[in-house]
């Protein structure tokens, strides 16, 4: 049993296994255009490979802290550890939401379980705030004492997704009370009734600050919304409804689908902007109108996950669907060597084209989610076209991982692992496409 057992569970995924066999066979394929492409388990083979031999060698168990628990994320380019730095709650949450992951998809979990324990470890007992609750931003990298302790929604929804990994693959019931108790601290204290969505930062008491301060991601007025936090709300609350089933959550969650699928959007141009006041308008300066393609792209799969959770029919948002990967392919895609450029302004080619892991991943991921919905099979082309982009560019396969960012000129740079970069995109796409293609592929260090 292989990376086919988490696709049995579900009759979504089942269908989809029967959509890719049915364009695949061979007079539907010689009409549908997909003469000349891999087949899907050449292309579950490759995915495979990338999981097994590039992405998971360089995180485990190199990235976990035997000394102070959770996990190491300070490597070079080279993937040199560069020492001790501050620990906090979306890189340790996500790193632990992979190792989750990987335990529930595997026939050896135990192997991944171990290092998933000593991430929620970490999380349970060092970024979470025993006194009020919720998770602190960023503590120090043994733990001892917070260093930024008030409350950002963002590092909340990557808590709550990682929680409900953990739990989901371990069956630990003090990970699902402990998941319970934020979306109840959320609920209480975070929740815009007035205007739907989440207020995304407040002090550690859960307070609302009485003078605008920066928050942690450089927004200098804690009262605005932005796609990007309520994009992670949305995954975070999918996660907790389908491991709880909780009405009240389901509710929250169908909101936010409407959020992201709707409020966000600027209808002129088929696109959202990321940056909107407290009653949702788009602020209308220059730094906020641009279009950050990776967020277009995650909507994708993201929503078509939420929308299962809450019962939506998939060809209700299909349109929406149709319409972001189409400004993200004619804006942002790279025809002759594949893989998507980063953002750009509205109604503008991308002006930012260096490559980034983050968002090919989400690019390849979309793409096949797309080519299940729709059949199309131009979808199916443009994943295989990005495929062999990360494939042969975006996986470093001397170091290990993915390099952060390829400028145009073919240059790399950025750190291998940090605040910000973790398995979590990348090790997701590879897990989440075997998943949709039927997987049937062992991890080779499984055997």
């Amino acid at each position: 049993m292989g990376f086919e057992r988490l696709g049995r569970a579900t009759g979504t995924v089942r269908a989809t296994h029967r959509v890719i066999r049915e364009r695949f066979g061979s007079r539907r394929s010689r009409r549908s255009g997909l003469v000349g492409l891999p087949e899907p388990q050449a292309n579950a083979e490759r995915l495979a490979r990338i999981l097994e031999r590039n992405i998971l060698p360089f995180w485990y168990p190199g990235a976990i802290d035997v000394e102070h628990g959770g996990y190491l994320l300070h490597h070079d380019q080279r993937g040199n550890w560069l020492g001790h730095v501050p620990k906090g709650i979306v890189s340790q949450a996500r790193t632990l939401w992979f190792f989750s992951r990987l335990a529930e998809r595997s026939p050896n979990p135990e192997r991944y379980l171990g290092a998933a324990q000593t991430g929620f470890e970490f999380v349970r007992d060092r970024l979470w705030d025993g006194t009020h609750g919720g998770f602190f931003w960023e503590v120090e990298s043994d733990g001892s004492a917070p260093l930024k302790a008030d409350k950002h929604m963002y590092g909340q929804a990557f808590g709550l997704y990682a929680l409900c990994a953990f739990a989901q693959a371990s069956g630990s019931a003090q990970a699902q009370a402990l998941a319970t108790e934020l979306v109840g601290l959320l609920e209480s204290h975070a929740r815009d009734a007035a205007f739907g969505g989440y207020r995304e930062f407040l002090r550690r008491d859960w307070s609302t600050p009485s003078d605008p301060v920066p928050d942690y991601r450089n927004n200098s007025d804690p009262s605005r919304k932005t796609q990007d936090t309520h994009l992670h709300l949305l995954e975070a609350y999918t996660a907790y409804c389908r491991l709880t089933g909780d009405a009240l959550a389901k509710r929250r969650l169908t909101e936010l689908v409407l959020i992201l699928a709707s409020t966000v959007q600027r209808q002129h141009a088929g696109v959202a902007t990321d940056v909107h006041d407290a009653g949702w308008r788009p602020l209308p300066v220059p730094a906020h109108e641009q279009v950050v393609y990776g967020h277009e792209l995650e909507k994708i799969w993201l929503l078509t996950q939420a929308s299962a959770v809450v019962d939506l029919a998939p060809a209700l948002l299909v349109g929406c669907y149709r319409s972001w990967f189409s400004v993200a392919h004619d804006r942002a895609y790279d025809r002759r060597r594949g893989g998507f450029f980063s953002r750009g302004c509205i109604g503008q080619p991308a002006h930012v084209r260096d490559k980034l892991w983050w968002v090919q991943a989400e690019g390849l991921l979309a793409a096949l989610q797309m080519f299940v919905h729709t059949g199309d099979a131009h979808y199916y082309a443009i994943f295989c076209h990005t495929l062999d982009w990360i494939e042969v560019q975006q996986a470093d396969w001397t170091h290990g991982d993915w390099h952060r960012a390829i400028a145009p000129s073919g240059a790399v740079r950025g750190n291998k692992a940090d605040a910000w970069k973790t398995p979590y995109h990348n090790g997701r796409a590879m897990i989440e496409c075997l998943v949709l293609l039927g997987g049937g592929t062992e991890l080779a260090t499984d055997r």
